[in-house]
């Protein structure tokens, strides 16, 4: 069968290059599959990957959310993925883990000292 376009449905298999003792072993892991409908089907075998640090999947982020009371900001030249965490400044806070922005205290209140809430400002 083949398609519009003059193309055979595809068929891949997921090759996982594991290196033990100093010997890469190419082990396939799943397989995808385009059927003559247009449907797509991906089948992984999660138990079968060995990743770099073992067994244990590795982490999808160069940083680490946000603690409360700071802002992401992102790095040059980086992935979307990888940011510094800045405090907020004074005025402003940041009450959730991850916050992109921090927001300004309404008038009469001002941030705590952990940038997390807002408080009324003594008089």
């Amino acid at each position: 069968y083949f398609d519009e376009n003059g193309d055979p449905p595809a068929a891949y298999d997921i090759i996982n290059w594991q290196l033990n003792k100093g010997v890469v072993s190419h082990v396939t892991v799943g397989h995808f599959d385009t059927s003559p409908d247009g449907g797509s089907q991906l089948v992984i075998d999660e138990d079968s990957i060995v990743w770099s640090t073992g067994r244990e999947l590795p982490t999808g982020v160069c940083s680490e959310s946000c603690p409360p009371g700071t802002r992401r900001a992102a790095r040059k030249g980086q992935p979307i993925c990888c940011f510094d965490c800045i405090p907020c400044a004074d005025g402003t806070i940041a009450n959730t883990t991850g916050a992109a922005e921090c927001m300004e205290c309404p008038q009469d209140y001002w941030s705590n000292d952990g940038k997390d809430s807002c408080i009324l400002r003594d008089t």
